[in-house]
């Protein structure tokens, strides 16, 4: 991170994986507003057995986005699997900044948050639509995170493409 901004590149990047960061690296990349992609599906893959910074990054206000990395370091590309890996190993995480992360801050991390990212009047119609069960749920947010597997289909700019 020293390096980077020392040569002047750090502002306003993408960071994928930042495994390994200490208080300092957090500091640098909240001031640059740094966004983080974080693949634990991907962590798991490597068998990476470390402490991953994600409270770290959140106490500071630091945007994190969830992603899957790539098959050529992930089972699957399940981006609901990686929000139930995501609350297996963070379970002093709310539901809601999980599901932030595949929403908005992944649309604010492209820098397209004035475009996608939530369902706002101007924005595309971007969405994926998915099955309820036959039982009552209590939270909506918990069952996305903990049940959903996948989408029933999901809608680009309003068409369907699935």
């Amino acid at each position: 991170m020293r390096y980077l901004n020392n040569i002047g590149v750090l502002k306003g990047i993408m960071g994928i994986h930042l495994n390994h960061v200490d208080d300092h690296d957090l500091d640098l990349l909240k001031e640059n507003e740094v966004s983080v992609i974080f693949c634990p599906g991907s962590n798991q893959w490597f068998g990476r057995d470390i402490r991953y910074s994600l409270s770290g990054f959140l106490e500071r206000g630091i945007n994190v986005a969830l992603a899957t990395d790539s098959l050529a370091s992930n089972w699957n590309l399940n981006l609901f699997l990686e929000m139930r890996r995501t609350n297996n190993l963070f379970t002093q995480l709310d539901y809601h900044p999980i599901i932030e992360m595949c929403t908005i801050n992944g649309a604010k991390a492209l820098n397209m948050e004035n475009q996608i990212g939530d369902l706002s009047i101007g924005k595309y119609a971007d969405m994926v639509i998915i099955d309820l069960p036959d039982h009552k749920i209590n939270d909506p947010e918990e069952y996305v995170v903990t049940e959903v597997d996948r989408a029933r289909f999901t809608l680009l700019e309003g068409n369907p493409i699935q």
